[in-house]
C-alpha cells in the first residue's frame, strides 16, 4: 500500500514514463523552463512596447503570472495539474496584445525549447 501511495505521488510530480511531462523533468523542470520563457518575456522590448504590458510588469505579477504558466505547460505536456486562472482570452483583454506581440511571445517560448 505504502509502495502504491509513493509511486503515485513520484508520478505527480516527475509524471509517467513516455509523457513529455516525465520527459521535461515533471513539475520542477516545467517549472525552471517556465523561469527562463519568463526572464526572456519580461525583458524583451517588443512586449515592454506595449504600455499595458508594461504597466502590468511594474505592478509585480511575475510569481502569479510564473505559477499560471506552469500549471498550463504541465498540463498540456501530460502532468496532472489544471489550468486554475481566468479563460485566456478573459485574462489578457485587458492587455490589447497584438498578433505581432504574441507571435514575439511564442518565439520566445520556442526558442528556449530548443
Amino acid at each position: 500500500m505504502q509502495s502504491t501511495l509513493r509511486s503515485e505521488a513520484l508520478a505527480r510530480v516527475y509524471g509517467n514514463l513516455g509523457t513529455l511531462y516525465a520527459k521535461c523533468g515533471g513539475v520542477f523542470g516545467v517549472a525552471a523552463f517556465v523561469d527562463r520563457c519568463m526572464d526572456k518575456w519580461m525583458a524583451d522590448p517588443t512586449l515592454n512596447e506595449n504600455q499595458a504590458v508594461t504597466t502590468w510588469h511594474q505592478k509585480a505579477q511575475r510569481c502569479g503570472f510564473k505559477f499560471l504558466v506552469v500549471q498550463i505547460v504541465c498540463n498540456l505536456t501530460g502532468g496532472p495539474q489544471v489550468y486554475t486562472g481566468r479563460p485566456i482570452d478573459v485574462a489578457h483583454k485587458h492587455l490589447n496584445i497584438s498578433e505581432d506581440e504574441w507571435g514575439v511571445f511564442m518565439e520566445i517560448f520556442n526558442g528556449v525549447c530548443a
